[in-house]
């Protein structure tokens, strides 16, 4: 898991079982080559500024944690399902590169 020191700093305060979370998420997806990158700020840069994205191409999965918990646990799980709709062998696979 790569996060900016704000980002770390915004994560510690996150409730411990939301911190496992995150690190299981960032473990699945070392397994495969991807980066989990925490922001923090309240969006990020991706061609344009959004709460998160999932990159395919350059193997990185983004989130923006500096909004409300609701929001971050959002994109979250809507990024990894970009993840795991491209890792699994029966979807139809296509380039994934979407910002939220």
């Amino acid at each position: 898991m790569k996060a900016s020191s704000r980002a770390k700093k915004i994560l510690k305060s996150f409730p411990r079982e939301i911190q496992e979370y995150f690190a299981e998420i960032d473990k699945t997806l070392q397994k495969q080559g991807y980066t989990l990158f925490l922001g923090g700020g309240k969006l990020l840069n991706n061609g344009g500024r959004c709460s998160g994205y999932f990159d395919d191409v350059n193997k990185v999965l983004a989130v923006s944690i500096n909004r409300n918990l609701e929001s971050v646990l959002s994109t979250l799980v809507h990024k990894y399902s970009h993840y795991q709709q491209k890792n699994d062998k029966t979807a139809t696979k296509h380039q994934v590169a979407s910002c939220l």
